[in-house]
């Protein structure tokens, strides 16, 4: 009975250990931290109501391995991969703002199907560069907001 208990034991050690290194060699363990999921809208985009999330927008960013829910997995969403530090996988899901600071679209960043590209002029861009693009547009909307 002791030996079949100390098994058992071994064998969910085991298989614990396996779940981690598949996720490990998933998202690319050498750039640990760096590993990110994107939940993205996989619709078509519709002309009529722009503000409405759709074409690739993303909805939120986790961490690789995130436990996605049973809806989460079916459509209209995807889950893609991208590598990035916290604080670009966060600028991921920042909204697109008009120049008086208003939000345009609830989402400033899509995936085109291979590309992460900006909604404000259709650029491709990287993680690095959308951070740089939130950060220099918040800085443009408060240089023009009117003092109190």
């Amino acid at each position: 009975m002791e030996g079949t208990k100390y098994l058992k034991a071994v064998a969910f050690m085991l298989a614990l250990a396996g779940l981690f290194a598949l996720m490990g060699v998933t998202c690319g363990k050498a750039h640990a931290g760096s590993c990110y999921e994107a939940l993205v809208i996989d619709r078509a985009y519709n002309s009529d109501r722009p503000q409405v999330a759709s074409g690739g927008d993303i909805v939120v960013v986790r961490p690789c391995g995130w436990a996605w829910g049973r809806k989460e997995k079916a459509a209209p969403f995807r889950v893609v991969s991208v590598s990035a530090e916290a604080n670009e996988a966060e600028a991921l899901a920042s909204p697109l703002l008009n120049a008086d600071g208003s939000m345009a679209r609830e989402r400033r960043f899509y995936f085109d199907g291979t590309t992460l590209r900006d909604r404000k002029d259709g650029a491709a861009v990287t993680p690095p560069e959308a951070k740089a693009r939130v950060n220099a547009d918040a800085l443009e909307v408060h240089t023009l907001a009117p003092p109190f």
